[in-house]
Formats: structure tokens, C-alpha cells, sequence
């Protein structure tokens, strides 16, 4: 008896084990992503044949207790590897783990190289060659503290690659996972039921449920396994061993011939053509058919069957609001065509399941991946047996989407004539008007299309996470019907407390640059990549007053964030101007707004710099400053924090410093509660603003910024 250590997907561990008993695998103990076993050196055979579920099988050699790295190179050293294989073989090394001995694991696979080719010099005088890309033997050794397991993987690769799949869907899963998916679905060898999947990608779930119908083994089209060039290996039962699988296969699709056992649909015709042609390679084509068809169309009239399904899960609230339709449909979908199935779905999200509308039967966790997903069973009960589940959108559902749609009504008419009269292209349009439904909804108006920003207040944590999910539903798809918006022009973010890096965090990297008109501005917008669009729409009165005081000034912009201030002063009349931000990015992103303006940017000029030393050293002198400080920052390109309440008196006398004698400073942040210092009343001539640098659409917020115009006495 030889002992084993066969991996598998974390989460399938109970039915990997099962699979091995009834494969002849005596002494089975489990452990995290694998199941330790014992059986004849033969056993391996079926194990790399039959087993559906396994990633590896490794015969173990030798497990013990390691000090150091001499303990490892003499555990290593003492295994007769002229007995395992032919010097004339290539191996490589699968080195996993660390600890204070080993502190990286291509050091762990030289030490165990070493002792490998020390080895068979010591016996035969000649070395084994090292081929990491092909090796004929790979040795397998895994360190956890001081436990090390030395072994040789005898399938060669993951069992996972079958062979009939060489490319996938965006997101595709890997075989042996659904496997263990359609396991728990119920489906048995012998299974008469047809099986759909209405968004099936590149067809990995239909492929393994129709084998595992068929009682096809898994692996049975492999072409290599690392086992055929160990010396213990016995060719003739091995041969025997898979012309008996090539047989029951080819007596399956015989029985088959004629049927059409799976249906597979999917509206991206790519992945389609990807599941054609891995069902073509399995030997399954004439048995599963693929169409490209999306959900919407989805119909069967079975009395019986089954229905996998793996949708598309969003990791951005974005990405998860979008598809919360996408999962009501499926729900619809299930209720109208699949009454008397079983069905199940895969799914990282509890919200977008609750979008289904249906009870589950069971549900089963895995990893797919790092990602933790859940494999939910419904059984979809015909109406004479039960009533059927109410969908999610119910009444109450529509009648949040209308008290919205009415909000937005009666914002848009109070705005329309000041929008009309000044020209604005980019406009609030609701900011938590209705304490229930706690978003800001943005205007952009762009030159090619109108697009709408959805911006969300984080509820508290005694909200009801599922309640504020329909909530974000019922905004969206008011503001989409109302709007009448394809899914592109409508952009969803969640506005938390920005600490640290995070503020300046990058959300995506679409890079959806669009230009809005404000004034005699155009200025880029990006309302996908940063949780900023580029251009703060609350201080819009403020950049036109910059642009009407600007004629013949010399203009600082001081935190300049995307220069659209200084662009404004720029086309105003402005002499010079000068922008300074810590972030290249953002001095980029001003750089292409004066470009877009036609600004000679030899007269304008953008420094990076943190601003606090850029003023201490500064000579010039300025005729017009703006300073719009962040409430903090503590970037990794400054020496200590900036706090605009505690340090905004020196900010001031630093920059009033290099502000002309007859020149003017406006000064503005949006911290909450912030107090400006009475020591600066009294040094200068102060003018608070605040109340003329709002507009009409920040009206309901007048605490959104504060501003005051600082002159010298």
C-alpha cells in the first residue's frame, strides 16, 4: 500500500472522498483542499481516470518534521530517487510554502533540486536534467512550519484540464468544480433528464453534467500523466485500465446517438463558439447543442429536467446593481418555463439571489478560486402544487420606483428655466432629497450623449442591508425610465468616508474621458475611473467668478486637483496661471483641459509639489489665489497630515504671504463644521461668499462647501 494526497477545490473535500472509497481507497482522512488516502500503487490509475473532482495526486514519500534547511536537503537526500525514475527522465520541482528556514519557495525548490541530482550522481554517477516548462516527473514538496511532505504528482498537471478545453469565457470554471456543482445538482450516471443552462459561457458545466450522465470517465481523452515514467509504472494494467474506459465511452455515445441531451444558450456569440468547440473536442457535439440567445428568450416546454446555471456576479456596486434586472429575469424565466425542474445557480451575492424570488431547497458553499461562492438548489414546484414565489419588483417595489420618478419630476421643473438661462451641462439634479432614498443624482451632459451619475450616501449599519439594496434598484430604475437610458449612461458609486490612500483609489481603469461645456470651458469628465468625476460641480459659481475676476491677473491654483479652475482663468483673460497638486494624474487629466481649451500652456504652468512646502519656498507674487484644501490628506508624497481645521490659519498666512498688495485670495473646503480662525478676521479683510457660491442645485445643501473671499488691509 502506497500512500496519497489528492487535491481538490476547497469546498469539494467531502465529495472527493466519497469518490475514493468507491474507487478503493482505504485509511481517508480529510484536510483543508485535499483528502490524504492509502491504496495499492495501481489504484492510481483510476484515480487520474475516473476522478472528477481531484486538481492533483500525489504519492507521498516521505512526511516528517524539519528544523532547518539541512534537516530538508537530508530528508530529500535519503529517498532512493534511482528506484522512482530513470536518470534519462526531466523533473521539476513544485515547491509550496515558506517558513523561518525557507523564506522563499524557489530557494525550497533548489534545496530539494539539489538533493534530487546528489542523489542519483552518488548512485550512478550521471544527473537527471531539470525542465521546468515540461518535465516528464514533477516532484511535489510542501512546507507549513516545520511539517514537510515530500511526493511525486502522478497525474502531471492538474486533473482539472480534461483535454477538451482550450479556451473559455471571460470568467470560465474550471472543470473539476463543475463537477462537484452538477454532483450536488443531482445529476447521476444514467440520468434521463435533459439539461439547459440558459447563460452556459464556454459550456464547462453542460460538458461535465452530460459525462457524468453518460458515466464518461473524465479523463479518459488526457493525453499524459505524470505516472507512465515512474519505473513502478505497469504499462500492460494501465493500457488494460484505459481501453476499458475508451470503451464504456464509445458504448455511451452509441447509446446517445440520436438524442439531444443538453441545451446551451448565451447571448455572446464568442463564448458559444468556445463551448462548440470544446463540446467537438470532447466528442459531445452531436449530443449538446449551443445557441447564441439571450435569457429574455429563453423557453422549454420539459415536463422534467435540469437547469445549471453560472451568471455573471458583480465584484463593483456598480457591476451589481446593473445586473440586479439580469437576476429578476432569470426568476421570471424559472417561474414561466421550468415548473416541476431542479435547478441551480452559482453566485458569489446574497442580494442578487434574493433577486430571484425563489426559495432554496439547499445550498452548498465553495471556492472558485480565491472567491467564495454559494451553489443554490430550487425546486421549481408546478402552480397546481403551490402558488408561485412573488418576484422581487412587486407592487411595493413600483410604487418606490414612482415616488422617485415624481421627486425628479418636480426637481427638474423647479431647475429647468435656470438650466435653460445659464447654459449648465453639468448640474445636480437630486441630493437625498427623500431621507429613505439617500443618493445624489449628477447631471453631464456630454457632447455625444447625456449621462447620469448615481452617487450613494452609505447607510448606517442598522439599515437592513437587502432593504438598502432594493432601494438602490428602485433609484436606478427611475431614474433609467424617466430618463430613458441605455445601461452605459447611467454610473453608480458609493460615497464612504475616505481615509488614507483610499481617497485617491482608483475604481476602474476605463479610461471614459467625455468633455462638459461650463462658461467658456470645456472640461473632461470620467465619471467611471475615481470616485471623482473631475470636476466639482458645487463650486461652478466659484470657477466663473475666477473666470470674471481673471482678466489681466496673475492666477495660483493651489490644490488644483484637474486645473478646471485655472482653465477658466486661463480663458478669462488671465496672464499666467499657475496649478499646483501632489498628483501626476491629476496634473495630467489639467493638462489635457488646457489642451482641449486651445491654452498655450507656455503661460500656464502645472507644478507637482506638495503644496505646504511649495508655498514656504515660493518668491512670486500672485494676483488672484484659489486655495481648496482636501478636509485631510495624509499622502505618501508628504511628511506628516494636513488638516484643514487645525492647520488651515498658517495654509492662509502662508499663501496671503505671496498674494499682492491690491490681490485677493479665495479661500473655500467642504469639511463639515469647520470654523474659520478669528485671528485671520482680524489680520485681514475677510468676506464670507459661502451663501453667493452656491447655485441653485445645491440649494437643499449649504453646508456642502464654505467660501470666503480674504483680502490684505
Amino acid at each position: 500500500m502506497k500512500q496519497f494526497f489528492v487535491s481538490c477545490p476547497k469546498g469539494v473535500e467531502n465529495q472527493l472522498q466519497q469518490e475514493l472509497q468507491q474507487l478503493g481507497a482505504q485509511s481517508l482522512r480529510q484536510t483543508v483542499g485535499g483528502v490524504y488516502c492509502d491504496a495499492a500503487f495501481a489504484a492510481l490509475y483510476d484515480f487520474c481516470l475516473y476522478s472528477r473532482f481531484a486538481n492533483k495526486v500525489i504519492w507521498v514519500l516521505e512526511q516528517q518534521s524539519v528544523a532547518d534547511k539541512k534537516a530538508i536537503y537530508q530528508v530529500v537526500r535519503d529517498i532512493p530517487w534511482h528506484a522512482c525514475f530513470s536518470v534519462e527522465s526531466t523533473f521539476a520541482v513544485d515547491f509550496k510554502g515558506t517558513n523561518r528556514a525557507i523564506k522563499h519557495s524557489n530557494y525550497g525548490a533548489l534545496l530539494v533540486k539539489d538533493a534530487v541530482v546528489d542523489c542519483f550522481y552518488e548512485e550512478q554517477g550521471r544527473r537527471p536534467d531539470v525542465e521546468a516548462k515540461h518535465p516528464q516527473v514533477q516532484l511535489y514538496a510542501h512546507l507549513k512550519r516545520d511539517k514537510f511532505l515530500l511526493g511525486i504528482d502522478v497525474s502531471g498537471g492538474s486533473l482539472h484540464r480534461r483535454g477538451y478545453r482550450f479556451q473559455g469565457a471571460k470568467a470560465p470554471l474550471k472543470e473539476n468544480l463543475a463537477a462537484a456543482l452538477v454532483d450536488r445538482a443531482g445529476v447521476k450516471a444514467g440520468d434521463k433528464r435533459k439539461i439547459y443552462d440558459p447563460m452556459c459561457g464556454s459550456g464547462t458545466l453542460l460538458l461535465e453534467a452530460v459525462m457524468m450522465a453518460l458515466d464518461i470517465a473524465p479523463n479518459v481523452l488526457r493525453q499524459r500523466f505524470g505516472f507512465e515514467f515512474l519505473l513502478q509504472h505497469d504499462d500492460k494494467v494501465w493500457q488494460q485500465r484505459l481501453e476499458t474506459a475508451k470503451a464504456q465511452r464509445q458504448k455511451a455515445l452509441a447509446e446517445a446517438e440520436g438524442k439531444v441531451l443538453a441545451v446551451g444558450f448565451d447571448q455572446d456569440a464568442r463564448a458559444i463558439q468556445a463551448a462548440v468547440d470544446n463540446a467537438r473536442r470532447a466528442g459531445l457535439d452531436k449530443i449538446i447543442h449551443f445557441k447564441q440567445q439571450a435569457l429574455k428568450d429563453f423557453s422549454a416546454d420539459e415536463e422534467q429536467a435540469v437547469l445549471l446555471c453560472n451568471p455573471p456576479y458583480g465584484e463593483r456596486l456598480q457591476e451589481r446593481n446593473a445586473l440586479f434586472p439580469l437576476y429578476q429575469q432569470l426568476g421570471e424565466k424559472l417561474r414561466e418555463c421550468c415548473q416541476g425542474w431542479q435547478v441551480a445557480i452559482l453566485s458569489t451575492d446574497d442580494f442578487l439571489l434574493k433577486a430571484i424570488g425563489l426559495k432554496k431547497s439547499k445550498s452548498y458553499q465553495y471556492f472558485n478560486g480565491a472567491l467564495k461562492v454559494q451553489w443554490l438548489l430550487f425546486d421549481i414546484f408546478k402552480r397546481e402544487q403551490t402558488e408561485a414565489v412573488a418576484p422581487v419588483r412587486d407592487e411595493r417595489f413600483e410604487q418606490g420606483v414612482e415616488m422617485v420618478q415624481n421627486r425628479l419630476r418636480k426637481n427638474l421643473k423647479r431647475l429647468d428655466k435656470w438650466l435653460k438661462k445659464s447654459e449648465i451641462h453639468g448640474y445636480r439634479l437630486y441630493d437625498a432629497d427623500m431621507p429613505e432614498y439617500a443618493f445624489a443624482l449628477d447631471c453631464y451632459q456630454g457632447e455625444s450623449a447625456v449621462y447620469y451619475q448615481v452617487t450613494e450616501y452609505a447607510p448606517p449599519k442598522s439599515v437592513d442591508e437587502f432593504a438598502a439594496f432594493q432601494r438602490r434598484q428602485q433609484f436606478s430604475q427611475a431614474v433609467k425610465r424617466l430618463f430613458e437610458l441605455k445601461d452605459y449612461q447611467l454610473v453608480y458609486k458609493e460615497r464612504k468616508q475616505q481615509k488614507g490612500k483610499n481617497q485617491y483609489e482608483k475604481l476602474d481603469q476605463s479610461k471614459h474621458f467625455f468633455r462638459v461645456q461650463e462658461g467658456q470651458a470645456r472640461l473632461l469628465v470620467n465619471l467611471h475611473d475615481y470616485l471623482d468625476t473631475g470636476l466639482f460641480l458645487d463650486h461652478r459659481p466659484v470657477r466663473l467668478k475666477i473666470a470674471a475676476m481673471a482678466n489681466g491677473k496673475r492666477f495660483l491654483n493651489l490644490f488644483c486637483y484637474t486645473a478646471a479652475a485655472s482653465v477658466h482663468a486661463a480663458l478669462g483673460g488671465a496672464v499666467s496661471s499657475t496649478s499646483v497638486d501632489m498628483s501626476q494624474t491629476y496634473l495630467n487629466w489639467g493638462e489635457r483641459n488646457f489642451k482641449g481649451n486651445n491654452l498655450d500652456l507656455k503661460r500656464h504652468q502645472l507644478v507637482r509639489a506638495n503644496v505646504l512646502e511649495w508655498l514656504k519656498a515660493c518668491e512670486q507674487q500672485f494676483d488672484l489665489v484659489f486655495l481648496d484644501p482636501p478636509s485631510f490628506s495624509n499622502s505618501k508624497r508628504m511628511e506628516g497630515t494636513l488638516d484643514v481645521q487645525r492647520d488651515h490659519a498658517e495654509l492662509i498666512d502662508d499663501t496671503m504671504r505671496i498674494v499682492a498688495e491690491d490681490g485677493v485670495l479665495i479661500f473655500s473646503n467642504n469639511r463639515r463644521g469647520f470654523k474659520l480662525d478669528q485671528a485671520l478676521v482680524e489680520k485681514y479683510a475677510v468676506t464670507d461668499i459661502s451663501r453667493e457660491s452656491i447655485d441653485r442645485d445645491f440649494e437643499r445643501n449649504q453646508k456642502i462647501h464654505q467660501c470666503w473671499m480674504i483680502r490684505h488691509r
